[in-house]
């Protein structure tokens, strides 16, 4: 940037929006300054060198029920940063961190570029704009951006399934709590993990009804009414406490509405009358976060507080664009990492992730297993089974049912998957709730041991290992490992359209389940486990026929 004589300068400002020229006394003859629309540009280049990549997150989230409101939240947010922001009146530009911190961050933006993670993206515009805010007014302006920012973090995706937990959750409290209404009008039915049996029909709460939706956006809702009103923490942990709750209560609405249309000749689970009965819960959700506000509000005796509106009649804020600018080496960073990040939009645009399906499945294994085995008869099998969970995945399922007299535990060989598989989530999403998940070490190698609980005093043991095709019983994966794999499979991917095949040894699963109306007791859960490890014993030879080492 020319340097600048200030004793007698010409320094560019941002006053609300405006652009507005101060003229000092002629003193001396001064240099020229970067016109306006250049500082800025210049100001906000670390934000624009990861906004290609963000705007394809942003895209691909937005094509996503579950986050198609981010847009509108992310507008909101910014709109209302801004609003907070013209109240603080003359700003102090913050001081530059030392150029080895700014390198090596740009280093580390430039690393994830590379890998042309959208997420990440998404991550660093929004550091890069609390930089920026940094720049230009220090922490006063830091602090009335960053909470607003902040409740876009919502419509992120939580990593290492998190979000998927949370709606397993959200699906499985629906289910009991919409139980127990039907139950106190007096509604024909029955439960069994996510569904619901009717006199002729039965309903499936999949993901899509969990709630998620209604809860990421009232979340972030909640989260920004909070920021626009100088809640404090107790207010917001209160208020995001509530609106959990508040979610629960709007899918249990839905979820009865769609039973009592039923009843009375109205569809409303499918097609657009499904679509308005969840927008139309909206603003009902809307109004009783607004509300709940209120209420805490007033339950808390709060002093009264300046609104928003109050708030843009406060002192102007003076942004001094010039003093504000990165150095022409960070600025020169950002373009080269701006045009990279442009070609890898362009790239992850352009390829489809291939969709992976099991092959090459297994015969009928008719002679596999014996006919009495460890105390156990058989009943039945082998039936070859296709779960309407792995369809997709092209899964197929061979099963037996054996019997001691009392008890009766179904095995299963599921054929096959793409190294680990964590059967213990299926029978979570099948509204099992899983107690204990061990790892022990058996005869032939790694098992895992899950117990679970469920409705109607249900308890259920399972017990599973995972043979590959290289010939060895498989463990569960560590978290560094586990996405060391979804990162190799994704690099394969980008960069040479390659699918998830081969970069782990294709696994097939043996599997125990039994239910039981009293938990198992140690000797039990003993005796199971060693009659997985004769069912193992016998169906080891052919897992992988003449493909093992």
């Amino acid at each position: 940037m020319p340097e600048v004589v200030h004793t007698d300068s010409t320094n560019s400002y941002v006053h609300a929006g405006e652009l507005r020229v101060h003229q000092a006394p002629a003193l001396a003859v001064t240099k020229t300054t970067d016109p306006p629309w250049l500082a800025c540009l210049r100001l906000a280049a670390p934000a624009l060198a990861v906004l290609p990549l963000a705007v394809v997150g942003i895209v691909r989230i937005s094509s996503n029920p579950d986050y198609s409101m981010f847009p509108f939240i992310v507008a909101l947010a910014a709109w209302l940063a801004m609003a907070r922001s013209r109240e603080l009146g003359p700003l102090t530009p913050g001081r530059l961190p030392a150029a080895w911190i700014m390198a090596g961050l740009l280093i580390l933006i430039t690393a994830l570029s590379v890998f042309a993670i959208q997420r990440a993206s998404l991550l660093c515009i929004l550091l890069a704009i609390v930089a920026i805010g940094w720049r230009l007014g220090s922490c006063p302006l830091v602090r009335a951006w960053a909470p607003a920012l902040a409740c876009s973090v919502w419509f992120i995706p939580a990593p290492m399934g998190w979000h998927d937990l949370a709606i397993r959750a959200l699906q499985g409290w629906a289910v009991l709590a919409a139980h127990q209404v039907l139950v106190a009008i007096d509604v024909l039915h029955a439960i069994r993990g996510h569904l619901i049996a009717l006199p002729g029909q039965t309903l499936f709460v999949s993901e899509a009804c969990s709630g998620a939706r209604m809860l990421l956006l009232l979340g972030a809702l909640s989260c920004l009414w909070c920021v626009a009103i100088r809640g404090n923490a107790l207010f917001m942990t209160l208020l995001l406490a509530t609106t959990i709750g508040w979610v629960v209560v709007i899918n249990i609405t839905r979820i009865v509405a769609i039973v009592l249309g039923l009843k009375v000749g109205i569809n409303l689970s499918e097609g657009w009358p499904h679509t308005v009965l969840g927008l139309g819960l909206i603003p009902f959700g809307i109004i009783l976060i607004l509300g709940t506000g209120i209420l805490l509000d007033w339950i808390m005796a709060w002093r009264q507080r300046p609104t928003l509106l109050e708030a843009n009649s406060a002192p102007t804020v003076w942004l001094p664009l010039q003093q504000a600018a990165w150095p022409n080496w960070v600025i020169a960073w950002c373009g080269v990492l701006f045009v990279f990040q442009v070609a890898m939009a362009g790239v992850v645009t352009i390829r489809e992730i291939p969709a992976w399906r099991a092959t090459a499945h297994l015969p009928l294994l008719n002679d596999a297993l014996p006919k009495s085995m460890a105390g156990w008869q058989q009943i039945s099998g082998p039936v070859l089974v296709e779960s309407p969970e792995m369809m997709p995945l092209g899964v197929r399922s061979q099963q037996w049912t054996y019997s001691d007299g009392t008890l009766a535990v179904q095995i299963s060989v599921d054929d096959h998957f793409a190294g680990w598989h964590p059967l213990n989530d299926c029978y979570a999403f099948m509204g099992w709730q899983q107690k204990v998940l061990n790892e022990e070490i058996g005869a032939l190698g790694p098992l895992m041991l899950a117990t679970y609980e469920s409705g109607q005093r249900r308890h259920g043991f399972l017990v599973f290992g995972l043979r590959s095709r290289s010939g060895h019983w498989i463990g569960r994966p560590g978290i560094v490992k586990r996405y060391g794999f979804a990162l190799i499979n994704h690099l394969k991917h980008l960069y040479f359209g390659q699918g998830i095949d081969e970069t782990e040894s294709p696994t097939r699963q043996v599997q125990i389940f039994i239910e039981t109306r009293k938990p198992l007791d140690a000797d039990g859960q003993r005796r199971l486990v060693a009659f997985f490890e004769s069912i193992r014993l016998n169906l080891e030879p052919h897992m992988w026929p003449g493909e093992s080492p």
